[in-house]
């Protein structure tokens, strides 16, 4: 039995979050099929974790673009990558700063075994290729290219959409499976989907479990409740839920003791949400936030947020002195 996770994108909250998924379950190997990097706050640390807790790693498109050049990217895509090259390059220990470089450049685009074949995007073009739910009716043809590459399994990220696809062609969301594919001599394209930036609708993060048998796909909310103010010192959850493990006396004391301390700057009318919302919007290289939104509700506090009128200055830097750089627990580094 084994994890394998994909496009973190510099998500420190959600990837140490599915470790801790990981270790409740009692899961030794990991495999991560690239995207460490790119748009998330944390990369270093995140590319950290991964070459402690990983197997194996593989190398995405993003990873790539840091370590090269970007390619076909947006225009937010392209920044990010740029900014990341910036905070590799600002670490202030030379031989922290080279093992990065040299771990991120070292990253194969393939891992094959006898079992599988993993790859980021597509075992056609394995940093690159889209293979999206809806090329099954608009580009059928590209299956039986993409099939002929392999086996039995090829497991892939890149799309943030998780699911199985078959030869037929045919699709299947881990909704339609109930969340587990059963095993059999047929071929199967495996999207993990992503850990750091969900993109199915669902803003929980993503991995899968390969067993002998089946294909479990998990999802794991991350941080829930923390700036929300819902947190307190005496918070339980549910037999097996990973924030147990998540939120253990380590992290869950800490955690309220930094909401409470917030809390005593909040301006009158405003709530922790929206001050942390609209302090994110407050830097220049962000234009917008999509947080995760449960009800209608949500939808319209989020989107007036982005009609309010700029934070004050002064306020910003009381805001920026409450910064937290976490130290990983046990379970994650």
């Amino acid at each position: 039995m084994f994890a394998i996770v994909s496009d973190i994108h510099g998500n420190l909250e959600a990837f140490t979050a599915v470790l801790a998924e990981i270790e409740r379950r009692a899961i030794q190997h990991v495999v991560c099929l690239g995207d460490i990097v790119g748009y998330g706050p944390n990369p270093m640390e995140c590319l950290d974790l991964v070459n402690t807790r990983c197997r194996a790693a593989i190398m995405g498109n993003h990873d790539f673009a840091v370590m090269y050049e970007p390619f076909n990217f947006n225009s937010g895509a392209e920044a990010a990558c740029f900014w990341t090259r910036k905070a590799f390059e600002a670490e202030s220990d030379a031989d922290k700063r080279a093992a990065r470089w040299k771990y991120l450049g070292n990253l194969p685009v393939r891992i094959r075994t006898n079992d599988f074949v993993a790859v980021h995007a597509s075992p056609r073009r394995p940093i690159n290729e889209y293979i999206f739910p809806d090329d099954i009716y608009t580009n059928p043809g590209k299956f039986v290219s993409i099939f002929e590459r392999f086996d039995r399994l090829c497991f892939v990220g890149h799309t943030h959409v998780p699911g199985v696809f078959l030869e037929g062609p045919d699709f299947y969301s881990p909704d339609e499976l109930d969340y587990k594919f059963e095993l059999t001599d047929e071929k199967a394209i495996i999207n993990v989907g992503s850990v750091g930036q969900p993109r199915d609708r669902d803003p929980r993060s993503s991995f899968v479990v390969v067993t002998d048998t089946a294909i479990e796909f998990v999802r794991v909310p991350y941080d829930e409740g923390s700036l929300a103010g819902t947190l307190t010192r005496d918070s339980r959850w549910p037999e097996g839920d990973f924030r147990n493990t998540y939120f253990g006396p380590e992290n869950l004391g800490p955690t309220v003791d930094r909401v409470e301390a917030l809390q005593k700057v909040v301006p009158d009318g405003m709530t922790l949400p929206e001050l942390a919302l609209r302090f994110v919007l407050a830097h220049p290289a962000v234009s917008v936030v999509i947080p995760g939104m449960r009800t209608a509700a949500h939808v319209r506090a989020n989107l007036a947020v982005g009609d309010a009128p700029p934070l004050d200055p002064g306020l910003l830097d009381e805001l920026r002195a409450h910064r937290w750089d976490r130290t990983p627990t046990a379970w994650s580094g």
